[in-house]
């Protein structure tokens, strides 16, 4: 099971990235270490069920974009050393006999499995946490697969996304989580990223998400893929990390205080009453013969004009004077 700490928790997405090379795989791990990401995830199908048999060109396109179980295994024993929860999103039932030689922290059920209650089910059997993406679901769909959860005692986060690559800015839509955040009270609530730079991310930390999933490559522009155009290099990870952990210092908490950083500038931010022109002793203070000037004297208005109270001068005060409860009596 996954644990949300003060800062979000930032899943570097390999997904297919490493393009069947173990050693890329290894890299991308490093970079996810690098940048302090909280979860290293990859996808994990057997091209020959996952595919009807008329689907040939994606079976050609992907079949050699998977890694073997040895390799998984191996992956899954990197990121326990260097104190990183490996996630698996698995498209298929291909990796469900070899999960306990696999030490994970959830299984991700992407949005393509919408309706796919039979497999998401299985999943939620297979592991205690499941992050369910929402790309292509209605809040019936969603509710569903919350449902399940619950009724098996598991743990289940929902993630806001668009199933879109590149997702543009119209369709990003962060207002959702807000409402995933009412409706699922008992779920941790996150977004999933497929816009072309980390914009969304930091909105999305904003709107109050605990989670964000980002794709990671090792390149861009590559023939016959998708997600390099929503990916963040190594050293853009690194920024995500830093950009999302500033947002949620910045959030801070709902209770309107005056910090102490504030505090520093009143002398010179803040206004007290000073004489408009010079009085005498026993003068009436009245509202027409002072200004609201700076600095601050730490007097304020309402201390000196007291309703239903004759306030009169202690001494004479020349114009110009600041006006203090000091040189005042109250009747």
């Amino acid at each position: 099971m996954i644990t949300i700490k003060k800062r979000p928790y930032l899943i570097a997405e390999a997904g297919v990235s490493h393009f069947g090379s173990f050693e890329k795989a290894k890299t991308l791990l490093k970079a996810a270490i690098d940048s302090e990401s909280d979860a290293f995830k990859i996808q994990v199908f057997n091209t020959d069920t996952l595919f009807a048999d008329d689907a040939k060109g994606w079976k050609d396109r992907l079949k050699d974009r998977v890694l073997s179980i040895d390799e998984i295994v191996k992956l899954s024993k990197l990121c326990d050393e260097n104190n990183i929860d490996f996630i698996i999103t698995p498209h298929d039932d291909y990796i469900f006999p070899h999960l306990k030689d696999i030490k994970i922290k959830a299984l991700k059920i992407g949005s393509g499995e919408v309706g796919n209650l039979d497999f998401i089910s299985r999943c939620f059997d297979f592991s205690d946490f499941v992050i369910f993406s929402t790309g292509l679901s209605s809040i019936d769909e969603i509710d569903k697969v919350v449902k399940i959860g619950q009724e098996k005692s598991k743990g289940c986060a929902i993630l806001h996304c668009n199933t879109a690559y590149p997702t543009e800015d119209v369709d990003v839509n962060l207002s959702v989580i807000d409402e995933f955040i009412k409706r699922y009270p008992r779920n941790i609530i996150g977004y999933s990223d497929h816009t072309k730079d980390h914009f969304a991310c930091i909105g999305a930390i904003m709107n109050g998400a605990k989670i964000i999933e980002r794709h990671i490559t090792l390149e861009k522009n590559i023939p016959n893929a998708q997600d390099w155009k929503v990916s963040s290099l190594p050293n853009e990870l690194k920024d995500l990390r830093k950009q999302i952990d500033r947002a949620q210092v910045q959030i801070g908490n709902p209770k309107k205080i005056v910090t102490n950083s504030a505090k520093e500038n009143i002398y010179w931010a803040c206004k007290s009453p000073y004489l408009k022109k010079s009085v005498a002793q026993g003068d009436e203070l009245k509202l027409e013969i002072i200004s609201m000037k700076r600095p601050f004297t730490g007097t304020k208005i309402e201390d000196i004009l007291i309703l239903n109270k004759k306030v009169i001068f202690k001494k004479n005060l020349e114009k110009g004077t600041a006006v203090t409860e000091d040189n005042l009596d109250f009747n």
